[in-house]
């Protein structure tokens, strides 16, 4: 009996398997899918906002200046409670940085618990908590342009200094004299306003000759003028006395007359009325119980850096990050540009704005934003600082027609190359070096004739192949560039070509994504065509990829709103994501991107970003696929098993199995698993080695059958042959 099923193995073939990763209902909806990912939490304009309890700040020019000291903080809101401007962070001003040495420079800093803001038309005043040492604290006055630049800055400060800048003044000689109308203090600032001395009581002088013999109190300033020499200080005691209180500019009191009306005060002959500066014309305003919320009207993308998240709308036109706390941490509509930035034949040499932007990349090289209505890709650094303009592409699809460059999506590698996807051009991804200069197009996809069309073309003359319609290549809709400065993109499906809307493109342009699964990554496999209205029909609509890790990636579709996960062979993973309003589902993905494990999608119409874990399934699928990456298969069988404990269909599994029992040697265990995993090839290739096994421990009986066989029939024949004749 074993010779004999030796005997068959040598002669048999490959059991055939038939290729079905998932079941389709009619209108392509997956029936069977294990759940790799589940809702985790989401955030919007409203969780992003900032509550705002008894909190005050200052009123000007229709904005509301305010200091946020729980989130380090500070923002602007107009007179809808949105905000326009939020930041932890400052730059420097061009011109207070020239002030400095250069061992002084620093990048930026960082904002500290501030406690207070006030604004005026010299700028923006912030009381920041700098830090504490032993039981003393230590303040910063923080001064900032209307471009919410630093341009000064007061170190190690006394607070009291914050709420003598409120107050209104007069200059003498460069010296400010401060005071605050209906209060009881006065003081002297120098041109650089530092503080020289403040108070509210006064020693008298050595010189005074009146009949005082304590230290004289305001109670409320009324007005004050003054001469080189002399302050004259109208205090009123009550409604209708006041006192003139003189004193000199070491605030000592020379004089006192008491029981004083306004006309006496006017009426001094030795000074006359000098002009009084009001510190702010700005109002004090008080939010109780107030959300302030960002305007986050169509976003476009997303982009994760560094634990950060980065978010452009093209209504608002908005730069938003948000932290891995799902924190709103900087908000901006306005760009200031750096300090090396060539301003000088710039219509607004203070700040820039966006017009419609539509993608975004975030590296260490700086922030890269595709202004798309701007026709250029604005270069930040990481203080939101404008260091570079790219809005030329020397190229002839553009300098030889009227073709305008239009960025919509892009990503950059490890040294700042860049490389962007266009309006109207369809000969590839556009590869710019990190100075803006063009270098190539990469990537183009390919166009696909059926046979009809290419056996007619060939019998047609040159005349009739250019009267044709043109085949175009079709447009990319997404790029992405992982660690190894590989391209992923995505792109739209063609009448007759739904087979290369992912490609993985190394940096020979070449695409070299493995398509080794049961079916292409493509999304949706089976679909409607031509129905009607009330069914989605056609393939997949791919816009957006995003990299894992361990090969895995996951990309978007919005036309059924679904999330397609794969590994680096192909294979299918799992499938997540349905259509709808509520918060574990999104309406029309735009984007989606890693935060270390979890997968956030951006929705568009919704104005969400929906955050996805990883189920149980999910985490031990990733782990298995990464166990294989590392070539680690008995360890990734044992959780391939696991995997099966909690789906026993999930053919993958299986297939990880089978590939274990073959490395092993194992090939019967390895057919059987394969067989399982309905995978052909693998099937295949154990069943040649099991066969090959099979012939090779039973070589000697083989070859003494094909021996003896032939060799005893010989002999049967002829005895048979003989033993006839001997009848006869």
């Amino acid at each position: 009996m074993k010779l004999l099923t030796t005997i068959a193995l040598l002669f048999s073939l490959p059991f055939q398997l038939a290729a079905i990763r998932y079941n389709y209902s009619y209108y392509g909806d997956v029936i069977h899918s294990a759940p790799g990912l589940t809702y985790s939490t989401h955030f919007n304009e409203q969780s992003l906002g900032i509550e705002l309890h008894e909190q005050s700040g200052y009123r000007y020019n229709s904005l509301n200046y305010l200091v946020v000291s729980s989130r380090n903080a500070f923002l602007v809101t107009n007179s809808s409670n949105n905000i326009t401007f939020l930041t932890q962070e400052f730059t420097f001003s061009k011109d207070y940085l020239d002030k400095l040495d250069s061992e002084q420079k620093i990048s930026s800093i960082r904002l500290n618990a501030p406690l207070d803001v006030f604004v005026n038309q010299e700028g923006i005043y912030i009381l920041d908590s700098k830090a504490i040492e032993g039981s003393n604290e230590t303040y910063r006055i923080i001064q900032l342009n209307f471009t919410y630049q630093i341009i000064d800055i007061k170190e190690n400060v006394h607070i009291d200094l914050f709420n003598v800048l409120k107050a209104s003044h007069i200059v003498v000689d460069e010296i400010e004299i401060r005071f605050a109308k209906d209060q009881s203090f006065l003081a002297l600032l120098d041109s650089n306003k530092n503080l020289m001395k403040a108070g509210s009581q006064f020693e008298l002088a050595s010189s005074y000759t009146g009949s005082l013999t304590e230290a004289v109190k305001l109670v409320n300033v009324d007005r004050i003028k003054a001469d080189t020499s002399k302050i004259y200080v109208l205090d009123s005691k009550n409604l209708d006395t006041y006192r003139i209180v003189v004193l000199n500019y070491d605030l000592e009191v020379i004089d006192v007359f008491e029981s004083q009306t306004l006309a006496d005060y006017k009426d001094l002959d030795s000074v006359s009325e000098n002009e009084i500066i009001n510190s702010t014309t700005a109002t004090k305003v008080e939010l109780n119980r107030v959300t302030a919320v960002p305007l986050m009207s169509s976003p476009e993308d997303l982009v994760i850096h560094d634990n950060r998240i980065y978010i452009v709308t093209s209504q608002s036109n908005a730069l938003i990050v948000v932290n891995n706390r799902y924190e709103l941490i900087h908000y901006s509509t306005q760009f200031s540009y750096h300090e090396n930035f060539d301003t000088e034949n710039l219509e607004n040499p203070l700040y820039t704005t966006l017009n419609r932007p539509n993608g975004i990349d975030v590296k260490d090289t700086g922030i890269y934003i595709a202004d798309t209505s701007n026709y250029r890709i604005v270069k930040l650094n990481h203080q939101f600082e404008v260091i570079n303009v790219f809005d030329e592409v020397d190229d002839v699809t553009f300098t030889e027609s009227d073709l305008e460059f239009e960025p919509l999506k892009i990503t950059t590698d490890s040294v700042g190359r860049m490389y962007v996807i266009s309006k109207g051009i369809y000969e590839g991804v556009i590869e710019l070096e990190f100075d803006g200069k063009f270098n190539r197009y990469t990537g183009v996809n390919p166009l696909v004739l059926t046979p009809i069309e290419i056996f007619t073309r060939a019998l047609m003359t040159e005349e009739q192949l250019a009267k044709l319609p043109r085949y175009l290549p079709t447009d990319f809709t997404n790029v992405f560039m992982d660690e190894n400065n590989f391209l992923y993109t995505t792109s739209n499906a063609t009448t007759n070509n739904d087979n290369n809307m992912i490609q993985y493109i190394n940096p020979k342009g070449i695409d070299v994504l493995k398509r080794n699964g049961y079916h292409i990554p493509k999304g949706d496999i089976h679909y409607v065509k031509n129905m009607n209205n009330y069914v989605i029909e056609g393939p997949s609509k791919l816009v957006d990829i995003a990299y894992y890790k361990d090969g895995i990636y996951t990309v978007i579709d919005q036309k059924r709103s679904r999330l397609f996960t794969y590994d680096n062979e192909g294979n299918l993973l799992y499938i997540n994501g349905e259509d709808g309003a509520q918060s574990d589902k999104f309406t029309e993905g735009v984007a989606l991107g890693y935060l270390n494990d979890n997968l956030l999608v951006l929705d568009r119409k919704l104005k969400t970003v929906v955050v996805y874990e990883h189920t149980e399934f999910g985490k031990k699928v990733n782990e298995a696929v990464a166990l294989e990456g590392d070539g680690d298969y008995e360890q990734a069988s044992i959780i391939w098993e696991e995997v099966l404990v909690l789906n026993t269909n999930y053919e993958v599994a299986y297939r990880g199995i089978g590939k274990h029992y073959l490395r092993t040697g194992q090939y019967e265990k390895a057919m059987e698993y394969f067989k399982l995993g309905h995978d052909q090839y693998y099937y295949s290739k154990a069943f040649q080695r099991y066969r090959n096994a099979i012939i090779k421990q039973n070589f000697g009986w083989i070859m003494l059958a094909i021996v003896v066989i032939p060799t005893g029939f010989a002999i049967f024949k002829r005895i048979k042959k003989k033993g006839v004749n001997i009848d006869e």
